[in-house]
């Protein structure tokens, strides 16, 4: 296995544990052993969300991405953000500028000067 696994094969496997966790699917399977496939898929879309907001030119705004993520990255830039998470998205705003709007499956892109929002295709 490589030192830098995919984010296609850690959500396969988030999925997984979703799925292992579902009590419809898994009647007779104890309480502690669900919560635990429960947590083990949060772990994984938390961490598949924190690696995509350690890139400091794009932060794609996918629903595993952590509440405070967005605003940690604009915060960076000097940007105030009001995160709506999952249903709207961010809005971020700096000084005088007017107020940027991103929904989930937008991209927001920094270029060095200011930020951008690259919408979903």
């Amino acid at each position: 296995m490589s030192a830098d696994p995919s984010f296609g094969r850690l959500a396969e496997l988030a999925a997984w544990h979703e799925r292992q966790a579902d009590p419809f699917a898994h009647p007779f399977r104890r309480r502690r052993v669900l919560q635990e496939h429960r947590e083990t898929a949060a772990w994984l879309r938390l961490m598949i969300g924190n690696r995509a907001a350690a890139d400091p030119e794009r932060l794609p705004l996918v629903h595993s991405l952590p509440v405070h993520a967005a605003g940690r990255w604009c915060k960076r830039y000097g940007y105030r953000c009001v995160t709506s998470w999952p249903t709207v998205g961010v809005v971020v705003q700096r000084g005088d500028e007017p107020p940027l709007v991103a929904c989930l499956g937008d991209t927001l892109l920094w270029d060095g000067h200011c930020i951008t929002v690259l919408e979903r295709p």
